[in-house]
Formats: structure tokens, sequence, C-alpha cells
């Protein structure tokens, strides 16, 4: 069920480790019973994978799986929501990050670009005076 692409770029132990996440969600959801997804998990994960590594529109993806734009949304929407409450996908918080990373050297880009802008227009528009327009009411 792995794709080519994703064994040729390493991903092979972030597929498997987020797979067997998606196992024991969807174990435990359908603990009591349901019915069975019509997408399989190794296809949302690597619908969910594909989406973020190549970031595409969804609407090729589907195509890609042969599925519509909206059980791709779905798709992702749900594997997202998984991985982001499991301990092991979570990224530190920007405090620990500041707290442990220590920078001695800041190097600031301070290059000066003109910025091209109208030129100032003349305060006062003359404006030429209308000719009044007088309707006639005698016909020949």
């Amino acid at each position: 069920m792995i794709s080519c692409s994703f064994i040729l770029c390493g991903c092979v132990v972030v597929f498997k480790f987020g797979w067997y996440i998606l196992q024991e969600a969807y174990n435990e959801q359908h603990r009591k019973g349901g019915r069975k997804a019509k997408i399989s998990l190794e296809n949302k994960l690597m619908i969910t994978l594909n989406h973020y590594r190549e970031y595409r529109r969804q609407f090729h993806i589907a195509q890609d799986f042969g599925m519509t734009e909206s059980a791709v949304c779905k798709a992702i929407q749900w594997v997202e929501s998984i991985l982001i409450i499991h301990k092991d996908f979570a990224l530190p918080s920007k405090k620990t990050l500041w707290q442990d990373n220590e920078l001695e050297t800041i190097l600031i880009d301070a290059t000066e670009v003109p910025i091209e802008r109208p030129k100032k227009a003349k305060t006062t528009i003359l404006r030429q005076k209308e000719t009044p327009y007088f309707k006639s009411t005698n016909c020949c």
C-alpha cells in the first residue's frame, strides 16, 4: 500500500507511525460497531501526507485517488484531528522553543528598496463650464 515516492524520500517511518496512531483511533471510535470506512486508513494518511508534501489542490488529489473533493477534505480533517491530539506528533510551544534556543549571532537584512509611488496630482482641477442645454418646444 505504500507508494514508491514515499519509500524513496524516507517517509516510511512517519507513514507507519502515523498509520499505527490512526488505527488505534479508528478502533476506539468503532469499538461498539458502526459502518466501515469507504476509504482505507492507508489512503487517508497518504492523502494527508500528499497534501502536506506537495500542497496540491484537493481536487487534483481527488482525481488521483478516484474520489470526490469533499471526501478528500473530510479525510484530511479527520487525520489532522487525530494526529494533533497525539502527544508524539505535538510540536513544542513558542515558550519552550525560546527557552531552549540560545542565539549568539543575529543577522538582519536592512536593504533599502525604493518604492514606486504616484506623483502628486495638481491640487486644483479646472473644469470646463458646461453650456446650458435648452429644450426646444417648437418643431419646424
